[in-house]
């Protein structure tokens, strides 16, 4: 892929963009520049015009949980403009917004958290009762450093309902 399509630097793409991550995922703004800023997609400034132009346009709404839904004028403004986003960046977007998504379900219910030792690191891991009462699940494992600490929370990341059914599974079977 060149330079000149690994990048947006038009305002009214980059606000397309925005707007067909939001008619695909809900996403708050920090989620948003997270996303754009991955791989400078979309440069700063043109990210703060994009959001200007959305809100100035009522291409989206923000909800009361700080998450954007878009419009009917945001839908389509997407129909109308999507094809002028190079399919790479939309696809690599989208697996990013679709990840941070899951990620901010996945908050509700679960916490984790590393914990520095004077020699190692604990990854702490609650999965809570969302419907009151104690946790289902409080675990902590030992990792001798702290980058061993990063592998686990990021093995546990990428698959948390597989962790929770493998605990369970151990804990439960006959």
């Amino acid at each position: 892929m060149n330079a000149s399509k690994s990048k947006i630097n038009d305002t009214l793409l980059a606000a397309v963009l925005i707007c067909s991550l939001l008619k695909e995922v809900r996403l708050t703004e920090t989620g948003l520049l997270e996303i754009l800023t991955d791989g400078d997609t979309v440069g700063q400034f043109v990210i703060s015009d994009a959001l200007s132009l959305i809100e100035k346009k009522s291409l989206a709404a923000l909800s009361d949980d700080g998450a954007f839904s878009l419009t009917e004028a945001g839908v389509m403004i997407v129909d109308e403009f999507i094809g002028k986003i190079p399919f790479e960046i939309r696809e690599k977007c989208l697996v990013l917004a679709k990840r941070i998504s899951s990620l901010s379900e996945l908050d509700k219910s679960v916490k984790w958290e590393i914990e520095n030792l004077e020699r190692g690191c604990y990854f702490k891991l609650r999965f809570l009762n969302e419907m009151g009462g104690s946790d289902i699940i409080d675990l902590k494992i030992y990792a001798p450093s702290y980058e061993s600490a990063l592998k686990m929370q990021e093995n546990f990341l990428e698959k948390p309902i597989d962790a929770f059914e493998r605990i369970m599974y151990i804990f439960t079977r006959d």
